[in-house]
């Protein structure tokens, strides 16, 4: 039993204590104004947060860093200053508030995955964690608010009371204008009182002057120029300029928060006393009800302002607790990485491993055996690698010092001189620290001929900090030329002045042969140099490019060479050709010159991709008709994307009507298609004579109801409406006998009320047959002198033209009625609902199941009152079928 308690309690001692030094709350404020509510909250949330955990606040911004740092440069970096005063506090945050700082944390190698963050506003705070939509987090506290009562009291000492604290915003004039107007009779009901006008950052001063101005005049007219005082305070952000706002908190009597601030609102609350709003949009229903705050506007003027007290309201405690357990289950989830990630089984290790997570300062008081563990020290590098500088014992492993750096370059300064000099270590340094670490390589290194050629396979600029003997070394230099890894400007003269040399560097860098002119004149050097690196043709002499075998080689082997060709190259046709065989996409490369007078190479390009090519051709090639019927014959729908020139040529509006444009006819610009300054009738009527009905009802409404269109549609398809007749055509007669003489045409009657004299005889002496079809005046109807009687008519317009087979739609006509009273009777309108309308139409009904059946009446009025149950009369002409009810009619109509 003594040797298990022995063992127990030894077991107690080696379980870790918290081993990390004081957690620090950094609350960083470099790019927003101090005197916001939100810097306020932050500060208030850093108080609790350092309260209850033990920790250790540090605040950082602009003004505080540049007086603490009064030497250094004035354009240096914010984040170089903030890095530079937590390292020399030591300090490592597991708390950020305020805006992000990450450049600053990388560098003194806390991880931004492993800092808990609170940078959003106050009120997206209080909403995601107390689901609070009016009350935020602020810095206000009893003893705050003790020393800054009695400053008040120290500066106004003969302030006469109550005061009536009023905190602006964003006053404007109409608002302050029924301000002042209110809030002097208030204050009246007391002996003596004083209105105290307290500026933020967002009032304008103009504007708390003009308030100002109207307090006063009120004051005056009522004669209350003894017994109410005015004071105000403009915002400043001089630091000798005292600012009264926390002071008449804690003195004030009665608080007006005047415009949008839910900072301002919470800390008057935390007053204990009564707040009244005026001038903003919140509902504050739910303070009103809790006693806390009210309306201004509510307040009665014969009584003085209500004030209650109550308990500070204070929510900045709450928010600080859910934001600790916000923090303990992060930093939970992260230990737990340690465990599955890491592969740690060990608890113990986990407990010392996450606390230099946290900070890795606190490895320095780690247990001088897991210092010497390897194992703990490879997992504890990994996690944070500027903890090399408590394990003294592997400063000199490079593997180790390898792993701290890949985790955080910074940590390489506490490698040790051995780790130094090993060229592995050194060459991923240079990796991981790029060209800027050049100089921290050692003498012995530099002159290690294996460890250049590894270092140049990074970045051949090492060249320049290696030894003389090296960098003078012809053998050396040209295994670097044959391994492709050395810059031309680092080889000797000399050697570039080798033909074999510079060939051999031209394959990998092609601005060797700038540096060389001897051989601009060589022709067969040129092809070599070609043939090495395809990129070093735009680097010769014109005239050397100049010539067809050698651009021909050069563009076969890399297009862009096309573009570095002389122009005589680039004119070539048989050039432009194998250019354009290769990609279609090098048409906008192409001189328009060559295209226009070349338009087969423009036909074989718009094969692979008719409109990218096209949208890429010049002007000139987009109007020409060729070009166009190849793009639509690609696809039709291209038609809109053709220039406009082509989209009112006739022959391409034929070949897209040939090809399938018919049913997108509705795109053609007919309105653009003129012919000695008018509109082409002409054009436009062959068109409707070729493709009919759907070609005009496609035509816009001023084209489609033109006389001659009309009349060559009308031609074409007699099926169509003449509801688009002009008015003042009715009245024609040359046009209306052009009606009637359309030998198709078909009436169903005829309302000679409105048609002229001329028109109507004009009609009958071509068409007599239609005198049966005359239907009398409007004034000798029934329905129009009754209004208990339906006028019966087959049509809902006056005069209507359909085919005997189709309509212009193309549907079998059935036969159908519309009823009207000079308006159709709706479903649902109150003269369908009525015995008499039901009467009239069972009579109708059986009238038409006695007698045959019309030969055609009109079926597209679908705003009639069968409009749902046309189908129950599917009449024709030769169905002798007695009539009867639909279902649906007859629960509706019968008695």
């Amino acid at each position: 039993m003594t040797s298990l308690r022995k063992r127990s309690q030894r077991q107690k001692k080696s379980r870790p204590i918290f081993l990390q030094e004081r957690p620090v709350i950094l609350v960083n404020t470099s790019d927003v104004d101090t005197t916001r509510g939100d810097v306020a909250g932050w500060r208030g949330l850093a108080r609790i947060i350092a309260k209850k955990t033990g920790a250790r606040i540090l605040y950082a911004d602009e003004d505080t860093l540049r007086r603490r740092y009064i030497n250094h440069a004035t354009n240096e970096d914010y984040q170089e200053l903030l890095a530079e005063m937590l390292l020399e506090e030591k300090a490592v945050p597991e708390i950020v508030c305020g805006r992000q700082c990450f450049r600053a944390l990388d560098k003194i190698g806390q991880g931004r995955n492993d800092v808990f963050e609170i940078c959003d506003i106050n009120e997206k705070i209080s909403s995601n964690l107390l689901d609070e939509n009016l009350l935020v987090s602020h810095h206000l506290t009893p003893e705050a608010m003790a020393i800054e009562g009695a400053r008040f009291d120290r500066k106004h000492p003969y302030i006469k009371g109550p005061v009536m604290a009023v905190m602006l915003v964003d006053p404007t004039y109409d608002e302050s204008v029924s301000f002042a107007r209110k809030i002097v009779p208030l204050m009246a009901h007391y002996p003596e009182s004083t209105i105290y006008l307290c500026g933020c950052r967002r009032t304008k001063p103009n504007d708390q002057k003009n308030l100002e101005d109207l307090i006063n005049d009120q004051i005056k007219a009522r004669g209350m120029t003894g017994r109410i005082t005015l004071e105000s305070y403009v915002f400043s952000r001089e630091d000798d300029h005292y600012n009264p706002y926390k002071g008449l908190i804690a003195k004030a009597k009665h608080f007006v928060i005047w415009g949008d601030s839910q900072s301002l609102l919470s800390e008057a609350l935390y007053s204990g006393k009564t707040v009244y709003t005026y001038a903003q949009r919140w509902h504050i229903d739910g303070l009103a009800r809790k006693g806390y705050a009210y309306r201004f506007n509510e307040l009665a003027e014969n009584e003085p302002p209500l004030s209650n007290e109550f308990e500070p309201v204070n929510l900045t405690n709450q928010i600080a607790e859910k934001l600790l357990e916000r923090m303990a289950l992060q930093n939970k989830n992260r230990r737990n990485d340690i465990v599955y990630q890491k592969g740690v089984s060990d608890t113990v290790w986990v407990d010392y491993l996450d606390n230099i997570r946290r900070n890795f300062h606190s490895a320095k008081r780690l247990p001088r055996s897991l210092k010497r563990n390897r194992a703990f020290v490879q997992y504890a590098l990994g996690i944070r690698g500027l903890s090399l500088q408590y394990f003294p014992r592997f400063q000199n492993d490079p593997e180790l010092c390898n792993i701290a750096a890949e985790q955080n370059k910074g940590a390489y300064r506490f490698s040790g001189d051995k780790a130094r000099t090993d060229p592995d270590f050194m060459r991923d340094m240079y990796r991981i620290h790029g060209h800027g670490f050049a100089a921290e390589i050692p003498e012995p290194l530099r002159d290690n001929e294996s460890f250049a050629i590894r270092v140049m396979d990074i970045d051949n600029r090492i060249f320049e900090f290696l030894s003389d003997r090296l960098r003078h070394d012809e053998t050396f230099i040209r295994h670097l030329i044959e391994a492709r890894k050395i810059a031309p400007r680092h080889i000797p003269g000399h050697m570039l002045r080798e033909r074999d040399t510079l060939l051999k560097i031209a394959t990998y860098n092609e601005n060797v042969i700038t540096l060389q002119s001897g051989y601009n004149e060589d022709i067969t050097f040129a092809f070599d140099v070609v043939r090495a690196n395809p990129d070093a043709y735009g680097l010769l002499p014109e005239h050397i490019r100049n010539n067809d075998a050698l651009t021909d080689l050069a563009v076969e082997s890399c297009l862009i060479n096309y573009d570095h060709a002389p122009w005589e190259q680039r004119i070539r046709k048989d050039l432009v050709k194998k250019v354009l065989s290769e990609s279609y996409q090098y048409i906008s490369h192409i001189p328009s010159d060559i295209l226009e007078e070349n338009p087969e190479i423009v036909s074989a390009a718009l094969e692979q991709r008719p409109l990218w090519v096209y949208n890429h051709l010049s002007s000139t090639l987009k109007a020409d008709v060729a070009i166009g019927k190849l793009v639509l014959k690609h696809d039709i729908k291209n038609y809109g994307d053709l220039s406009h020139r082509l989209q009112t040529n006739r022959e391409i509006i034929i070949y897209a009507l040939d090809n399938g444009m018919l049913k997108l006819a509705h795109c053609i610009p007919f309105a653009d298609l003129e012919k000695d300054g008018q509109i082409d009738t002409d054009f436009i009527c062959d068109l409707v004579d070729r493709y009919g009905y759907h070609l005009w009802q496609s035509l816009p409404r001023s084209i489609g109801a033109l006389p001659d269109v009309l009349l060559a549609c009308l031609e074409k398809t007699p099926g169509v409406t003449s509801s688009v007749v002009p008015n003042e055509k009715w009245k024609d007669p040359d046009f209306m006998k052009k009606i009637a003489a359309i030998e198709k045409m078909e009436v169903s009657y005829i309302a000679p009320w409105r048609l002229s004299d001329e028109s109507l005889k004009a009609i009958l002496e071509v068409r007599p047959e239609w005198t049966e079809l005359l239907q009398p005046h409007k004034a000798d109807q029934p329905a129009r002198q009754n209004k208990n009687t339906l006028n019966i008519s087959s049509g809902g317009h006056y005069m209507y033209m359909n085919t005997p087979d189709k309509s212009p739609y193309g549907q079998k006509l059935e036969a159908s009625l519309t009823i009207h009273e000079g308006r159709h009777y709706h479903k649902n309108s109150k003269a369908t609902k009525s015995p008499l309308v039901k009467d009239q139409l069972l009579k109708l009904f059986n009238a038409l199941a006695e007698k045959p059946k019309p030969k055609l009446i009109d079926t597209r009025d679908h705003d009639s009152l069968f409009d749902d149950d046309m189908s129950y009369n599917k009449l024709t002409a030769n169905d002798n079928t007695p009539q009867t009810f639909p279902p649906k009619l007859e629960k509706k109509f019968k008695p």
